[in-house]
C-alpha cells in the first residue's frame, strides 16, 4: 500500500502535461479553424466587393452615356469614348486592386491558422517531453528511495546483532 501511493502520484504527473498538451492542442486545431474560414470569407467579400464596383461602374457609364447623349454629343466621339475608356480603366485598377486585398488577406489568415496548428503541436509536444521528465524524474526518486530504505534496513538489522 505504501509503495502504491508513489506510484499514483507518478501517474498522475505524467499523465497531467499530456492532457494539458491535448487541450491546447484542440483550442489551437479550433483556431486554425476559425482562422480558415476567416481566410475563404474574406475572399468571397472581396469577390462581392468587386461585383459592387462593377455594377456601381456601369450605372456611372449609363448616365454618363445618356448625359452626353441628352446634351447633344455623338457618342461615338473623340471625348465621349475617351471618357468610358478611362472609366473602365479606372475600374480595372479598382478591380485588381481589391481581389490583390483579397488575396492579401487571405494569405495572412491561412498563415495564421499555420502558425496556430504548429503551436498545438508544440504544445502536445510539449507535454509529452514534460511527463517523460516527470516520469523519469519520479523512478528515479522511487529508486532512490528504495536504496535508502534498503539501507535502513541494513542498518536496523546490524544493530539488532543480525551483523557478523
Amino acid at each position: 500500500m505504501a509503495q502504491a501511493l508513489p506510484i499514483a502520484a507518478l501517474v498522475l504527473s505524467t499523465a497531467g502535461p499530456v492532457v494539458e498538451g491535448i487541450g491546447a492542442r484542440k483550442e489551437y486545431r479550433a483556431a486554425a479553424r476559425v482562422d480558415e474560414e476567416n481566410a475563404r470569407l474574406s475572399v468571397l467579400a472581396g469577390e462581392q466587393e468587386v461585383a459592387d464596383l462593377m455594377r456601381e461602374e456601369r450605372a456611372v457609364a449609363g448616365d454618363a452615356v445618356a448625359d452626353m447623349a441628352s446634351s447633344g454629343l455623338l457618342i461615338g466621339g473623340g471625348s465621349a469614348q475617351a471618357l468610358l475608356r478611362e472609366s473602365s480603366r479606372q475600374l480595372n485598377r479598382a478591380v485588381v486592386t481589391r481581389r490583390e486585398q483579397a488575396a492579401s488577406e487571405q494569405a495572412n489568415y491561412l498563415q495564421a491558422a499555420k502558425d496556430k496548428r504548429r503551436a498545438g503541436r508544440n504544445a502536445l509536444i510539449s507535454g509529452i517531453f514534460s511527463a517523460a521528465s516527470n516520469a523519469i524524474a519520479g523512478a528515479s526518486g522511487m529508486n532512490a528511495q528504495a536504496g535508502v530504505s534498503a539501507a535502513r534496513g541494513r542498518v536496523r538489522s546490524a544493530s539488532l546483532g543480525g551483523g557478523a
